[in-house]
Formats: C-alpha cells, structure tokens, sequence
C-alpha cells in the first residue's frame, strides 16, 4: 500500500540544465486518460487502482498499467487524498463542496462528511486515527476529521499560514503530522479521539518545499526545493537534520518526490528539453536512471506516486493531461557476435553471448535469421552465469544475422543485440574428369587430351551465376601465365566445365586448375583449391 499525501499547488516552473552522464531513456509524455488538470494522486496496489483528482468534480481512475477504468463523481473541487492503512478506503478533499469524501476502494461508492461551506479542505493527511486537512479559504490552518463518528474539529493548528499549508503523514511515524509552508517545514505530534490537538514539536526554516514523501521505515523526511536549487534533501524526522542530498544538476530543481517501499527515490522536474525524471537506488544519491518525457513535457508539482513497482507521474503537455507509467529498472547490457565475420558453405557459426545485468531472472534467448527467411529460429535458450557467456552453434548456408533477446526483470530493463548479417562463401566442389592416373599430386593426361575441371557451386537453385576456371603453368619455379574461361553460368544440376588441350609443347610441363565464383548479392566470392595437372607423349 503506498500513499501520498502531497498536493499540486500553483509555481513558477524552474529552469533546467542537463544531467550529467547517467544512462536515460525516452519515454514519452503518457497515455491520455481524460484528465482536465491536476491535483493530487494516490495508488492503491490492494485493487489495482491508481487515482486522480483534478479540482473538478471527477477523480480518474486507472488500473496499474495506466488504462483509464472508472470515475468517481460527486466531489466538487476534488484535490487531496489519502489511502487508509488497509487500502480499504480512500478519503478526498473536496474544497468546492466543503467536505471530505469517503470512497469506497473496492466498489467505488462515496459518501461524505460536510466540514463548512467556508472551511474549503484542499489537502490530507491521515495520523491518530484523524483525517487531517488543511484549509485554503479565509483562516488557513489545520483541522481534523474523525472518520469514526464524523465529527469535525477545526482550526487545530498552533498558527494560521497566510501563504498556505500542506500535510504528509507515515504509519511508520504514528501520531505525527509534517507540514511545510513557503517558508517552513513543521512536525507536530498528532493527538486523536474526541479532542484532538497538534502541538509543534519541529521547525525547520527554509526556501519553498514543493513536495515531500516519507521513508518507508519513516526515518526520513524527503523534500523538494530547499536552500540549494539543485537540491533535493532528506531530514531526519527525528531533528530535521540533513542527511542526504540528491543532486540533480546546475540550475536545475524537482516539484515532485516519490518513495517506493524498497526506498527507491524519484524525483521529477519541470524540464521540457532535458531529462524530467530522476530515479535512485535505495541507499544512494547517484541517479541510476533518468527519463526524458520529450519536448515540451513536464512533470506538474507533487504529481509522482508509487506502486509496488511501477511509477505513476501526471505530466502536462501542450496537448493536454497525461497519466505516465514507468518501471524503473537498471539499464541492460546484452551482447551477441560470432566468432567470425565470413564462413565457408555449412560451416558452424559459434555465437556468444553475454549480458550485464539481471537479479531474478539471467535467462535468454538465442535466434537465427538466414537471408531470404521472415521469421528467425530459436538456436538455444538459458541462463547466461555471472560473469560468464551462453555459447550456440548453427550451420550457415546463406548470410544470417544472429539475435539474443532478454526480458528483463523488475530491476533490470529488457534487452536486445544483434549482429549484421555475417558473410558466407559458397561451395565450390572440383574434380578433374577423364585423367590417366596420376603421379604424386599430378593428374596425368595425354598430349591432344583434354584436361577436363568439373566444378560445381552450391547451393543450387540461383540462376545466372558466374565461375570461371583459372589455369597457371610452372615456369622456372614460379606459377604464373594465367589463363581464365570467360563466365560460365551454371546447368541445372549447378556444374560448370573448364579445360585445357595438352599441345606437344605443354608435355612435362606443370599446369594446375581451379574454380573461381566471384560472389553475388547471397553468396561471397570463393575459390575452390588447385588441381595439379602434367601431359606425357
């Protein structure tokens, strides 16, 4: 179950400059799911429901994969909410209607409690068994609801705050209320029941806070803006000393936090031509990922929400409200290649694989993709060991790329690699038809014969090829005085023919013979071994 307390309240967008080097993906500005603006939104993991307020009368709602399912109506000016410790309801400010809406998480039914037509409850916050809220008509303080019986308690706060109040609470911090001001954060100790109080127990002076999110062991106040622009800061909730600093970049700033229950940290910025968010690995101030929603996206204030996993953010766009889902995972590295980039005809391809990443799951998949073919086959499939390789053979026949795919896990992204299309020769068979014998390596052959190369070039089936049958003669130790047919095209049965006529002055004289397949759009250009050939009176 994770909560927000946290409510979009008008700023002035701050200027952005680029991060430093940290793996970032485009991510796009979102789904549209029909929202108008934005207030305020809270997940709720129990029923897969994630929920929106817009200061109109309609919350959206979700399921977790961001598809708009349902509305909830009936709650004019809806701004905050929070979600009870058991998912089981979710309460909402209404400050247009002067109440607190009670939804129901499973069905969707609402009822309300009226708190005055002037009291305007905009933010809440649950602690003590209370619903807190704050007010933003005339006197702007604290009151309280108690969902029990319904009674209301108003003006509970120790100050009214001219510019504005905005509340946070953790179950992991009972019986406590953060609250921050344009000029102040402020914790106070929460008493419920018949007669409930606040009593400030902290202070902390500072620049404006646009956001805050709690620890999920409650240990840490996060908080967005503060002394230093490019700061965002983490306060003990026991004394309001800093204990961390997430640096974003120069002149850069977040209006939105969000904590996951592991202690994964995002944080979102106004940015409209840089990255706009920011996540953190539990434990560390370094981001490990950032996300850019594309030109002229921007995250609104307080708009970010986790679930178990997934991350929720409202984004505005000059086309409108978006509802962006992202899985914030480490970047993957998956690599595939062969241990050769040119292979001879059926020659085995070995293929290696290695993959940078994976937590749960190290598995993948290994695929080959022969030219002329649509659809690759899978040549093997495995765990790929830390710090090891997955290894697969596969016959080569014609060019073919090789692919390895992985399907990630929740802390690591899906991946892919694959290699260009690697080379392959075709075949070239010979064999010296009609000789006499031979002498060593020498096929003899009578003078006035004919010293007959067959060749034949596979595979079959490509028309219009052309082989050529090359011959050297041996002179004074050097094979050189080249003769070469002309390009013979292959007869069905994918055979070419060469020849030379043994004149008397080519008797005792070396001669030696091979095919030649200069290559086409298939097939690499190969050439088969030389025969060695002699004519004898």
């Amino acid at each position: 179950m994770l909560r927000r307390a946290a409510v979009a309240v008008l700023s002035s967008a701050v200027a952005l400059s680029a991060l430093a080097p940290t793996p970032t993906a485009t991510a796009g500005p979102g789904r549209d799911v029909g929202l108008e603006q934005f207030r305020d939104i809270v997940v709720d993991d129990t029923h897969g429901r994630v929920f929106i307020s817009q200061g109109t009368d309609t919350i959206v709602v979700t399921d977790l994969d961001g598809i708009a399912t349902d509305v909830v109506t009936g709650l004019p000016g809806a701004a905050g909410m929070a979600l009870s410790d058991d998912d089981s309801t979710l309460y909402v400010a209404a400050y247009d209607a002067g109440a607190i809406g009670v939804v129901d998480t499973e069905t969707l039914a609402l009822t309300t409690i009226d708190v005055g037509a002037d009291t305007c409850p905009y933010d809440l916050a649950l602690s003590a068994g209370m619903v807190w809220f704050t007010r933003v008509c005339h006197t702007r303080t604290i009151g309280a609801v108690n969902p029990v019986d319904g009674s209301v308690h108003l003006d509970l706060s120790p100050a009214s705050y001219p510019q504005g109040v905005r509340i946070d609470a953790s179950p992991a911090r009972p019986g406590e209320l953060f609250a921050y001001t344009s000029a102040a954060i402020y914790s106070f100790t929460a008493q419920g029941g018949d007669s409930p109080t606040l009593t400030q127990r902290l202070e902390r002076e500072g620049r404006f806070t646009y956001d805050t999110a709690i620890s999920p062991d409650g240990a840490r106040l996060l908080t967005t803006g503060g002394p230093v622009e490019n700061e965002a800061l983490a306060l003990s909730t026991e004394d309001f000393t800093v204990v961390d600093s997430y640096r974003v970049a120069k002149e850069e700033n977040a209006v939105a936090v969000a904590v996951r229950e592991d202690g994964m940290v995002a944080l979102g910025s106004p940015a409209t031509s840089r990255p706009d968010v920011f996540v953190f690995e539990a434990g560390s101030t370094t981001p490990m990922r950032t996300y850019e929603l594309g030109s002229s996206v921007r995250v609104l204030t307080g708009a970010m929400a986790f679930g178990e996993t997934s991350l929720y953010l409202v984004t505005d766009h000059t086309d409108g409200t978006f509802l962006k889902v992202i899985q914030p995972r480490h970047e993957t590295t998956l690599r595939v290649k062969t241990d050769s980039r040119r292979y001879d005809y059926a020659e085995t391809a070995k293929v290696t694989v290695t993959l940078d990443g994976g937590e749960t799951n190290r598995d993948v998949e290994v695929f080959a993709l022969p030219k002329g073919e649509k659809d690759p086959v899978m040549i093997a499939s495995g765990r790929v060991a830390d710090g090891g390789v997955l290894r697969a053979r596969f016959e080569v026949t014609r060019p073919t790329a090789f692919s390895a795919t992985y399907a990630g896990d929740d802390s690591f992204d899906p991946a892919e690699d694959k290699t260009k299309p690697v080379e392959v020769k075709a075949d070239l068979r010979t064999t010296m038809l009609r000789s006499r014998g031979k002498a060593g390596r020498y096929h003899l052959y009578v003078v006035g014969e004919r010293a007959t190369l067959q060749a034949t070039l596979l595979p079959k089936g490509f028309p219009r090829r052309c082989v050529t049958v090359r011959v050297q003669f041996l002179v004074r130790g050097k094979w050189g005085y080249d003769g070469k047919t002309p390009c013979l095209t292959p007869d069905r049965r994918s055979r070419v023919r060469g020849y030379v006529t043994g004149s008397p002055q080519l008797a005792g004289v070396p001669l030696r013979m091979r095919a030649e397949f200069r290559g086409d759009k298939v097939h690499a250009r190969t050439t088969s071994s030389w025969s060695l050939i002699k004519f004898r009176r």
